[in-house]
């Protein structure tokens, strides 16, 4: 059986491993480069990440990456962040000019008088006794604000959804963002009911290897909190590249720019051939398979899927120059006016071993714009590099106090169209695109990757998996 695979992020690259497996003949056409939005840069003594910089190693869908992890021999590779550090244990949001500590402590978190937990404890108090909507989606906005209050969701949630989505609270789905929550109150009609109730509640059994060295690895790495790679992120997607080099997988490293759905066949043409096959995977951006598809109906269907840019600036400091230490800090929409970030890493704490001379320094990454970019910085293909480090440097001199003359190197990146976006109604889109590709392709194309189910790398990974699962019977 032959299969194409399309895209050369972690989603392809993922499907191309578990189809290769299963002894699948795979061609994985990646297009200009392998790895996607994972991009680890080495300037002089420093590990940058451009995109995603650690994971979660928690839930089934982290438990897929780590059993793949491990099947590629990474497993000494790992840097892991364990409870008891800063990186793991302090959590910022700047609000009303201050920083308000999420702690990982609940009871420390809600028992403090920080500003942007005013309220909070009643809140919760008073949730339980508010209705339950019939509604079968809505906005983050307009769940919390409906159960919890408006100060909350524009405020503490707001901030968190900057962190993962980079997105405007008040159009993203929360049945497609924040499942959990949609569930407690359709399943118990209230979230603090949901949460007790679950306490209570015989837990599913989660994912295990059936490889036993596997499973044990799993249950090591699974002690922290987040972990990344001694080289950084790039590790995992140069060995997967290595990997399928060695199982036979042929990568092309061309753009797709036709597809064409025949009664026995898949079509793909290439920038310089025509590949034709049973079954395909797609795993480029649901945007970009809509410029490569000729189906009217498929393609405003897929158009309708959004996204959004980001800013990202690398800094590099001289000397031990952060205060408090902690994962960095995100800032709400409530703060739009009075600053030109959406969130601040502080790398060097997560993981100082990426900082590799002698000489001590501080490295951080500013996030910027995401739903907000245009209408603060332009159109992306304008706006000048330039611009957006002075705007990182005046921000964090701003928040953080630290002076740009201790500054040592610094990186300007623009992701354009970086993150999905989950609008109310995505999870119904998702499905009719399903459908229609089910229809059109007598269920021989299926889509995967960020634009649908999850935009994490252990949600990319996952749903991969399941993606050639199923393309192999």
């Amino acid at each position: 059986m032959k299969v194409v695979v399309l895209g050369g992020g972690i989603s392809g690259l993922s499907a191309a491993y578990f189809l290769a497996q299963r002894k699948a003949n795979v061609t994985l056409i990646t297009g200009n480069k392998l790895g996607g939005w994972i991009q680890t840069i080495r300037r002089n003594n420093e590990f940058i990440e451009t995109g995603p910089r650690s994971l979660r190693p928690v839930g089934d869908a982290a438990y897929v990456t780590l059993e793949m992890i491990h099947q590629l021999g990474l497993e000494k590779e790992i840097l892991g962040i364990p409870a008891s550090s800063p990186a793991a244990q302090n959590r910022f949001v700047y609000y009303d000019g201050v920083m308000n500590n999420l702690s990982s402590n609940p009871v420390a978190m809600l028992t403090s008088n920080q500003p942007i937990l005013k309220g909070f404890i009643p809140a919760l108090l008073t949730e339980a006794l508010k209705p339950k909507s019939t509604a079968m989606d809505e906005s983050i906005h307009s769940f919390v604000s409906r159960r919890l209050g408006s100060f909350i969701a524009d405020n503490m949630v707001s901030a968190v959804i900057h962190g993962i989505y980079a997105g405007d609270t008040k159009k993203l789905s929360i049945r497609s963002t924040m499942n959990f929550l949609y569930n407690l109150e359709k399943q118990y009609g209230s979230i603090t009911k949901g949460i007790i109730a679950s306490m209570f509640t015989k837990k599913r059994e989660p994912y295990r290897s059936t490889n036993p060295e596997t499973q044990q690895f799993i249950e090591r790495i699974k002690q922290f909190k987040i972990y990344s790679f001694k080289k950084g992120m790039n590790v995992l997607t140069d060995a997967l590249e290595s990997k399928l080099k060695s199982m036979g997988v042929q990568i092309v490293p061309e753009k797709c720019i036709d597809v064409q759905f025949s009664a026995s066949s898949i079509k793909i043409q290439t920038e310089s051939r025509l590949i034709e096959s049973d079954k395909v995977i797609c795993a480029i951006p649901s945007r970009e398979l809509a410029k490569v598809v000729s189906d009217s109906t498929l393609k405003e269907k897929l158009d309708s899927i959004g996204s959004v840019t980001v800013g990202v600036v690398n800094l590099v400091y001289k000397g031990d120059v952060l205060k408090a230490k902690g994962f960095g800090f995100l800032v709400p929409q409530s703060e739009a006016g009075k600053l030109d970030i959406i969130g601040v890493v502080y790398d060097s704490c997560a993981f100082p071993e990426h900082s590799l001379g002698q000489e001590k320094t501080t490295r951080m990454t500013v996030m910027m714009g995401g739903h907000a970019f245009e209408s603060k910085f332009g159109n992306p293909d304008l706006v000048k590099k330039e611009d957006l480090l002075a705007i990182a440097k005046q921000s964090v001199e701003q928040v953080l106090g630290i002076s740009s003359g201790s500054l040592l190197d610094s990186f300007v990146s623009i992701q354009k169209n970086c993150i999905p976006q989950y609008y109310v109604g995505h999870e119904d889109r998702v499905q009719d695109i399903h459908n229609h590709l089910k229809k059109l392709s007598n269920d021989r194309f299926v889509v995967t990757g960020a634009s649908f189910n999850g935009v994490s790398v252990n949600d990319c990974i996952y749903n991969s998996r399941s993606a050639a699962t199923k393309m192999s019977q």
